[in-house]
């Protein structure tokens, strides 16, 4: 539920954490992202033993580092705001699966304007730029050929 505070928020809240029909992170990432995000979100929370009854969690101190750690800064009041948004349980411990859906909700919404395809010769990167300009529409430029 929305309360008139989150009225200025650019992205909508859900009262639950999990969605039954899909993966949480999903949407936002992809399966190698969602482990290796997993991986990270684990380690932050087993450095500082941030484990109880229900399992690993990320205080709001945490969160900051974790998104520090992948060359995200927030200002104190954005992550305040981000970090109380997505707490839905309102107990200050951010579980994995609310992490990941609150990236879905917010990065979902926010496609990538630019990605850059890189990789050695013959790894596949023209045949996956063919299909991203097939299935998703997007405009493909090639450094080779624009040089040739």
């Amino acid at each position: 539920a929305n309360s008139p505070s989150h009225d200025r928020l650019p992205f909508h809240t859900q009262t639950e954490c999990t969605t039954p029909q899909q993966q949480p992170g999903s949407i936002a990432f992809g399966e190698c992202e969602i482990s290796a995000l997993s991986d990270l979100f684990f380690q932050f929370a087993k450095t500082d033993n941030l484990v109880d009854s229900d399992g690993p969690y990320l205080n709001l101190k945490r969160i900051k580092l974790l998104l520090e750690s992948v060359g995200e800064r927030p200002d104190e009041s954005t992550l305040g705001t981000l970090f109380d948004e997505i707490n839905v349980s309102r107990d200050g411990k951010l579980r994995l699966n609310c992490f990941l859906n609150a990236a879905d909700r917010i990065l979902g919404q926010s496609p990538a304007r630019i990605v850059l395809v890189v990789g050695g010769p013959g790894s596949g990167k023209g045949a996956l730029c063919e299909r991203l300009v097939k299935e998703c529409g997007v405009i493909h430029l090639s450094c080779g050929e624009m040089l040739r």
